[in-house]
């Protein structure tokens, strides 16, 4: 008898297991599927305003890199 307790209470850790691996396995698959993360990149207010302040720069050297030799041209003729 215990040896079928044994085994018994074996049986279930393995059916828990599998219940267990196969919710993994959907979760897995419903995102890949959906093409959408389950977890979405939520940035701090640190990481907006570095976003933010590096794309201002950006925009200004742009806007000087074509303005400057605008008017030296224009200084010249």
């Amino acid at each position: 008898m215990r040896q079928s307790d044994a085994v018994s209470q074996e049986e279930d850790r393995l059916r828990e297991e599998n219940q267990r691996l196969k919710r993994q396995l959907e979760e897995l698959r419903g995102t890949a599927h959906h093409g959408v993360p389950a977890k979405l990149w939520k940035p701090s207010s640190l990481t907006i305003w570095a976003i933010f302040l590096t794309a201002t720069i950006l925009i200004v050297v742009a806007f000087f890199a074509g303005y400057i030799p605008l008017q030296k041209q224009r200084a010249r003729g």
